[in-house]
Protein backbone atom coordinates (compact mmCIF):
# COMPACT_ATOMS: atom_id res chain seq x y z
CA UNK A 1 0.00 0.00 0.00
CA UNK A 2 2.81 2.48 0.37
CA UNK A 3 4.22 1.66 -2.80
CA UNK A 4 1.07 2.38 -3.88
CA UNK A 5 0.32 6.18 -2.31
CA UNK A 6 4.26 6.70 -3.56
CA UNK A 7 3.08 6.03 -7.14
CA UNK A 8 -0.15 7.87 -6.36
CA UNK A 9 1.83 11.16 -5.05
CA UNK A 10 4.64 10.88 -7.86
CA UNK A 11 1.80 10.65 -10.65
CA UNK A 12 -0.16 13.62 -8.78
CA UNK A 13 2.77 15.83 -8.79
CA UNK A 14 4.02 14.98 -12.61
CA UNK A 15 0.83 15.70 -13.77
CA UNK A 16 0.25 19.21 -12.09
CA UNK A 17 3.69 20.52 -13.34
CA UNK A 18 2.36 19.30 -16.96
CA UNK A 19 -0.70 21.37 -16.54
CA UNK A 20 1.56 23.89 -15.16
CA UNK A 21 3.17 23.76 -18.27
CA UNK A 22 0.63 23.71 -20.77
CA UNK A 23 -1.23 26.68 -19.50
CA UNK A 24 1.06 29.13 -20.23
CA UNK A 25 1.87 27.61 -23.62
CA UNK A 26 -0.01 28.95 -26.39
CA UNK A 27 0.08 25.87 -28.97
CA UNK A 28 -1.28 23.93 -26.24
CA UNK A 29 -3.72 25.75 -25.12
CA UNK A 30 -4.99 26.01 -28.11
CA UNK A 31 -4.60 21.93 -28.75
CA UNK A 32 -6.96 21.57 -25.36
CA UNK A 33 -9.97 23.75 -26.74
CA UNK A 34 -10.43 20.28 -29.10
CA UNK A 35 -13.12 18.53 -26.94
CA UNK A 36 -11.08 15.24 -25.92
CA UNK A 37 -7.62 16.84 -26.03
CA UNK A 38 -6.09 17.44 -22.78
CA UNK A 39 -2.74 18.38 -21.03
CA UNK A 40 -0.67 15.29 -21.78
CA UNK A 41 -2.05 14.92 -25.12
CA UNK A 42 -1.10 18.50 -25.86
CA UNK A 43 1.79 18.50 -24.39
CA UNK A 44 2.85 14.76 -25.52
CA UNK A 45 1.80 16.34 -29.15
CA UNK A 46 4.05 19.33 -29.42
CA UNK A 47 7.45 17.63 -28.29
CA UNK A 48 6.34 14.70 -30.91
CA UNK A 49 6.12 16.75 -33.77
CA UNK A 50 9.24 19.50 -32.60
CA UNK A 51 8.61 22.19 -35.38
CA UNK A 52 5.42 22.27 -37.36
CA UNK A 53 7.64 22.96 -40.52
CA UNK A 54 8.74 19.58 -40.07
CA UNK A 55 5.88 18.72 -42.17
CA UNK A 56 4.60 20.13 -45.83
CA UNK A 57 0.99 18.75 -45.60
CA UNK A 58 -0.73 18.83 -42.52
CA UNK A 59 -1.69 14.82 -43.33
CA UNK A 60 1.45 13.76 -43.06
CA UNK A 61 1.32 13.92 -39.46
CA UNK A 62 -1.23 10.87 -39.49
CA UNK A 63 1.37 9.05 -41.56
CA UNK A 64 4.26 9.94 -39.13
CA UNK A 65 2.43 8.62 -36.40
CA UNK A 66 1.24 5.42 -37.95
CA UNK A 67 -2.46 6.18 -38.61
CA UNK A 68 -2.68 5.69 -41.87
CA UNK A 69 -3.91 2.41 -43.57
CA UNK A 70 -1.47 0.54 -45.14
CA UNK A 71 -1.48 -0.01 -49.23
CA UNK A 72 -0.33 -3.19 -50.69
CA UNK A 73 0.25 -3.03 -54.44
CA UNK A 74 -0.16 -5.72 -56.73
CA UNK A 75 0.52 -5.84 -60.33
CA UNK A 76 -1.26 -2.44 -61.33
CA UNK A 77 -3.85 -1.90 -58.78
CA UNK A 78 -3.76 -0.76 -55.59
CA UNK A 79 -5.16 -2.61 -52.74
CA UNK A 80 -5.68 -1.13 -49.17
CA UNK A 81 -5.27 -2.83 -45.99
CA UNK A 82 -8.12 -2.68 -43.49
CA UNK A 83 -4.92 -2.25 -40.56
CA UNK A 84 -3.16 0.89 -40.08
CA UNK A 85 0.78 0.77 -40.50
CA UNK A 86 1.74 1.47 -37.34
CA UNK A 87 5.13 3.25 -37.22
CA UNK A 88 6.26 6.23 -35.15
CA UNK A 89 5.64 6.99 -32.14
CA UNK A 90 3.52 4.33 -30.34
CA UNK A 91 2.88 6.36 -27.53
CA UNK A 92 1.39 9.67 -28.90
CA UNK A 93 -0.60 7.30 -31.26
CA UNK A 94 -2.06 5.92 -28.48
CA UNK A 95 -2.89 9.37 -27.01
CA UNK A 96 -4.47 10.18 -30.14
CA UNK A 97 -6.77 7.44 -29.95
CA UNK A 98 -7.74 7.47 -26.68
CA UNK A 99 -8.94 11.52 -27.60
CA UNK A 100 -10.41 10.71 -30.23
CA UNK A 101 -12.47 7.81 -28.13
CA UNK A 102 -13.46 10.73 -25.89
CA UNK A 103 -14.53 12.31 -28.58
CA UNK A 104 -16.70 10.27 -29.64
CA UNK A 105 -18.47 8.36 -26.36
CA UNK A 106 -18.69 11.25 -23.88
CA UNK A 107 -17.80 14.57 -25.06
CA UNK A 108 -21.59 16.61 -25.30
CA UNK A 109 -20.34 19.25 -27.27
CA UNK A 110 -21.43 19.07 -31.00
CA UNK A 111 -18.28 19.81 -33.83
CA UNK A 112 -18.93 18.82 -37.07
CA UNK A 113 -15.15 16.72 -36.52
CA UNK A 114 -18.02 14.43 -34.32
CA UNK A 115 -20.36 14.20 -36.43
CA UNK A 116 -17.95 13.07 -38.96
CA UNK A 117 -17.00 10.20 -36.96
CA UNK A 118 -20.55 9.34 -35.70
CA UNK A 119 -21.32 9.01 -39.28
CA UNK A 120 -18.20 6.46 -39.97
CA UNK A 121 -18.70 4.65 -37.23
CA UNK A 122 -22.45 3.68 -38.23
CA UNK A 123 -20.90 2.67 -41.74
CA UNK A 124 -17.68 1.08 -41.01
CA UNK A 125 -17.50 0.31 -37.23
CA UNK A 126 -16.89 2.32 -33.64
CA UNK A 127 -12.43 1.27 -33.98
CA UNK A 128 -12.33 1.82 -37.46
CA UNK A 129 -14.53 5.76 -36.62
CA UNK A 130 -12.18 6.42 -33.59
CA UNK A 131 -9.25 5.48 -35.53
CA UNK A 132 -10.25 7.81 -38.40
CA UNK A 133 -10.74 10.57 -35.93
CA UNK A 134 -7.40 10.20 -34.33
CA UNK A 135 -6.13 10.46 -37.68
CA UNK A 136 -8.11 13.75 -38.52
CA UNK A 137 -7.31 15.28 -34.74
CA UNK A 138 -3.61 15.05 -35.57
CA UNK A 139 -4.17 16.86 -38.65
CA UNK A 140 -6.23 19.75 -36.70
CA UNK A 141 -3.62 19.97 -34.40
CA UNK A 142 -1.13 20.26 -36.84
CA UNK A 143 -2.61 22.92 -39.13
CA UNK A 144 -3.66 24.86 -35.74
CA UNK A 145 -0.24 25.62 -34.76
CA UNK A 146 1.03 25.93 -38.30
CA UNK A 147 -1.46 28.84 -39.03
CA UNK A 148 -1.81 30.01 -35.30
CA UNK A 149 -5.80 29.35 -35.36
CA UNK A 150 -8.26 28.12 -33.01
CA UNK A 151 -10.27 25.28 -33.48
CA UNK A 152 -13.44 25.71 -35.11
CA UNK A 153 -16.77 24.10 -33.83
CA UNK A 154 -18.89 25.19 -36.73
CA UNK A 155 -22.62 25.49 -36.08
CA UNK A 156 -24.97 22.67 -35.11
CA UNK A 157 -27.14 21.52 -37.80
CA UNK A 158 -30.36 23.69 -38.79
CA UNK A 159 -32.86 20.37 -39.48
CA UNK A 160 -33.24 18.18 -36.22
CA UNK A 161 -33.93 13.99 -36.44
CA UNK A 162 -37.30 15.64 -35.64
CA UNK A 163 -37.82 18.03 -38.32
CA UNK A 164 -36.66 15.46 -41.09
CA UNK A 165 -39.05 12.64 -39.53
CA UNK A 166 -41.61 15.55 -40.32
CA UNK A 167 -40.79 16.24 -43.78
CA UNK A 168 -40.41 12.89 -44.19
CA UNK A 169 -44.33 12.08 -43.20
CA UNK A 170 -45.24 14.83 -44.82
CA UNK A 171 -43.85 13.72 -48.35
CA UNK A 172 -45.13 10.42 -48.04
CA UNK A 173 -48.58 11.89 -47.71
CA UNK A 174 -48.56 13.45 -50.63
CA UNK A 175 -47.16 10.87 -52.77
CA UNK A 176 -50.03 8.70 -51.12
CA UNK A 177 -52.52 11.60 -52.22
CA UNK A 178 -51.46 11.20 -55.61
CA UNK A 179 -51.94 7.89 -56.16
CA UNK A 180 -55.63 8.33 -55.57
CA UNK A 181 -55.53 7.89 -51.41
CA UNK A 182 -54.79 9.21 -48.25
CA UNK A 183 -54.56 6.82 -46.11
CA UNK A 184 -51.37 7.38 -43.50
CA UNK A 185 -48.24 5.14 -43.27
CA UNK A 186 -48.46 2.55 -40.79
CA UNK A 187 -47.32 3.42 -37.63
CA UNK A 188 -43.62 4.06 -36.43
CA UNK A 189 -43.02 4.25 -40.36
CA UNK A 190 -42.14 8.23 -40.20
CA UNK A 191 -39.53 6.59 -37.30
CA UNK A 192 -38.07 4.11 -39.97
CA UNK A 193 -38.20 4.49 -43.66
CA UNK A 194 -35.33 6.86 -44.59
CA UNK A 195 -33.78 7.85 -41.46
CA UNK A 196 -31.23 4.56 -40.84
CA UNK A 197 -28.36 7.40 -41.95
CA UNK A 198 -29.56 9.90 -38.66
CA UNK A 199 -31.67 12.12 -41.41
CA UNK A 200 -28.65 11.74 -44.31
CA UNK A 201 -30.43 10.80 -47.04
CA UNK A 202 -32.81 12.97 -48.91
CA UNK A 203 -36.65 12.86 -48.58
CA UNK A 204 -37.87 12.20 -52.16
CA UNK A 205 -35.04 9.32 -51.96
CA UNK A 206 -36.52 7.76 -49.06
CA UNK A 207 -40.46 7.89 -50.69
CA UNK A 208 -39.22 6.08 -53.27
CA UNK A 209 -37.81 3.33 -51.39
CA UNK A 210 -40.76 3.14 -49.24
CA UNK A 211 -43.01 1.95 -52.32
CA UNK A 212 -41.24 -1.66 -51.68
CA UNK A 213 -42.40 -1.77 -47.88
CA UNK A 214 -45.40 -0.28 -47.92
CA UNK A 215 -48.45 -0.72 -50.10
CA UNK A 216 -51.43 2.17 -49.23
CA UNK A 217 -53.91 -0.31 -50.24
CA UNK A 218 -52.28 -3.31 -48.40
Amino acid sequence: MRARAALWAEYTRMRALVVQITVHDAVCKRSMAIPGVGPVTALAFKTAVEAPERFTRSRDVGAHFGLMAKREQSGMSIDFDRHISRPGDEEMRTLLYEAASWLLTRSKVWTSLKAWGMKLARHRGHKRAVTAVARKLAVIMHAMWRDGTDFRFAAAPAVQPEASATALVSARRRHAESNGTTRDPPAGGAATGGSDEGGERDILPAVERSKDRWNPRD
